[in-house]
């Protein structure tokens, strides 16, 4: 009852942030479209509710901040800070919620946070035993009632959209599982230390990106240790050289490319807070709880679908479609499939990132397989999760990159690899 009751009452502030954004969409759509300054002041109490709401609805607020396509930049300027400055939990709360001897191994540990995240705050300290200086990070003692308000708000909107036509070629409800099933593992830090080490084991041949080694004898459910990079900046630091910043984000491209056609594990939270810089240019991910695993099926159909949008063979798109469907209708017009398909391809194929959106051709590819009744696989949810949201932040660093030309070693190389095992 009071999970119902908590989840109401998030669900009457999300509906009353959703009206203030839409009347300001709704006016731009009649053409009359508001002032920077009323667009700065719908962005700033959006974000300032989003950050009391917390949870799962700072994910959303994080991805609004590197979407310069969706909102207008004064709108989106104000979730920038929820990528990793959210209101922090007062020092006497998160101490006390430590359990006896989390920081027996700890000294100089900062009591105030350098960052703070949707279900987690980080702060500064040293090993005792060597003196190594390492980052903390610490679940917020209302982390799991946060998210179980969330996860009953949100199954029960997807349980409504589900029925409808719009969302008839959708997987909702399995891709609501798996997203709240990725979340979840935010919560359980020695789920999320585990995760960061197989990155960082995954990564570790490439040069330009570092991940930090994860200190598992410190760590347990609710704290995490790890390595302390030091002199790194956001990668949207605007005291950066635009040209570390570039290569940074083409670094950020290749290792997503890398979890997605060779190692399987996939960080799905790239937005800026989680991708720092350092004074050598090297890339740091950080925030690894928010991460899926793709089984090699599942990255050979990614590989040929990326072949597929490169080479504009809407043939092989629909191949990879009826391959990867859940559900398909006892009868299916192959050739009316390829001829809709082709359509879409055709608008992005050798499109550079400030032409390709992935979330609009994610979005034409479900109203093609609606039309022909397919069912989409859940499968590549999440990491289309992962390309849209590092979609946002690449648009705004290096917008002439070319998505798909970075892609294809990668996809090649999914391709050799799949010919090989069968």
């Amino acid at each position: 009852m009071v999970r119902n009751a908590r989840a109401a009452g998030r669900a009457i502030v999300v509906a009353e942030l959703g009206l203030s954004v839409g009347c300001v969409g709704a006016l731009a759509k009649l053409g009359v479209p508001a002032s920077k300054r009323r667009h700065a002041h719908v962005g700033e109490r959006v974000a300032r509710r989003v950050d009391r709401l917390g949870g799962a609805y700072l994910k959303i607020g994080q991805l609004l901040s590197t979407r310069a396509d969706l909102l207008a930049d004064e709108q989106r300027a104000p979730f920038a800070r929820l990528c990793d400055q959210a209101t922090p939990v007062r020092p006497e709360t998160w101490l006390a919620s430590l359990r006896d001897g989390d920081l027996d191994g700890l000294v100089e540990v900062q009591r105030l946070p350098f960052a703070t995240g949707s279900f987690t705050h980080v702060h500064l300290a040293r090993r005792r035993d060597t003196g190594q200086r390492v980052v903390v990070k610490v679940l917020r003692p209302d982390a799991h009632a946060r998210f179980s308000a969330d996860v009953a708000l949100i199954l029960g909107f997807s349980r409504i959209g589900a029925r409808l036509p719009l969302l008839s070629s959708v997987p909702v409800m399995d891709a609501v599982k798996l997203l709240a099933q990725a979340i979840g593992s935010h919560l359980d830090l020695t789920t999320e230390a585990a995760l960061q080490g197989r990155l960082s084991e995954q990564l570790s041949e490439r040069s330009d990106v570092v991940v930090p080694k994860p200190h598992l004898d410190l760590s347990d459910s609710t704290m995490l240790v790890m390595d302390h990079v030091a002199s790194a900046r956001r990668i949207d630091d605007r005291r950066l050289d635009p040209q570390l910043q570039r290569d940074a984000a083409l670094a950020a491209l290749r290792a997503l490319y890398t979890m997605l056609f060779d190692g399987g594990l996939v960080h799905c939270d790239l937005h800026p807070g989680n991708m720092l810089v350092t004074d050598e240019g090297k890339l740091v991910l950080i925030d690894v709880g928010y991460a899926s695993q793709l089984d090699e099926d599942q990255q050979t159909a990614f590989a040929e679908l990326f072949k597929a949008m490169a080479l504009a063979d809407a043939d092989l798109v629909a191949q990879v479609v009826l391959q990867t469907a859940t559900r398909l209708p006892d009868r299916v017009n192959r050739d009316a499939l390829v001829s809709d398909l082709a359509t879409i391809v055709d608008r992005v194929a050798g499109r550079s990132a400030a032409e390709f959106n992935v979330a609009a051709f994610v979005t034409n590819l479900f109203a093609v397989q609606r039309r022909h009744r397919i069912v989409a696989s859940p499968g590549f949810t999440m990491g289309i999760v992962a390309l849209v949201m590092l979609e946002g932040v690449l648009k705004q660093l290096t917008p002439a990159l070319d998505f798909q030309r970075e892609a294809m070693p990668f996809v090649l190389g999914r391709l050799q690899a799949a010919r090989r095992d069968s």
